[in-house]
């Protein structure tokens, strides 16, 4: 078993009207995390937000003046957090830490906007439980270094989804 663990803190910004259902969150957060080693105890913070705030922070970090579903933003290196196997072209950090070990650091940031879960869900036909999970998992993914800029990377953060997803399908 893991010595170090990574926990997810789930945020609702007041403009949000619709119901946000944090533990079914905090659960596909946690199966998100489960196959990944930490080498320091960490945190990530879930904020639902709405579409005003995705598209102002999509235009602001991405030069992109749209609306989002789901964006995430490393806090600190993630390499300071997570242990990789050499399939990856990550590296451990374990050697760079700046702050002691037992203290406990902020991994980043997924941000999504409820009206798209809504409006994407319904597009589907998916419940929206089951659209919120594959935006938390995706974005949870990127915040651990995962990418989908080439076939090859999509496979493996797609193969990872894919585990993640039944899991937690298989939970509720």
């Amino acid at each position: 078993m893991n010595k170090y663990t990574c926990t997810s803190k789930v945020h609702k910004i007041p403009d949000v009207k619709h119901s946000v259902p944090e533990d079914w969150i905090t659960v596909v957060a946690n199966e998100t995390l489960k196959p990944h080693t930490f080498i320091r105890d960490c945190e990530l913070h879930i904020i639902m937000g709405n579409d005003n705030i995705l598209k102002s922070l999509n235009f602001k970090h991405k030069g992109i003046d749209d609306a989002t579903d789901v964006l995430s933003f490393n806090i600190e290196p993630i390499d300071d957090f997570v242990a990789v196997d050499d399939n990856t072209n990550l590296s451990s950090g374990i050697d760079d830490f700046i702050m002691p070990e037992s203290v406990t650091g902020l991994v980043g940031e997924v941000i999504i906007s409820v009206e798209k879960v809504i409006s994407q869900s319904r597009e589907k036909g998916i419940s929206f439980d089951q659209e919120l999970a594959t935006l938390v998992i995706h974005g949870i993914l990127h915040l651990l270094g995962f990418d989908h800029a080439d076939d090859q990377d999509y496979q493996k953060m797609q193969k990872l989804a894919d585990k993640a997803y039944s899991a937690v399908m298989n939970i509720s």
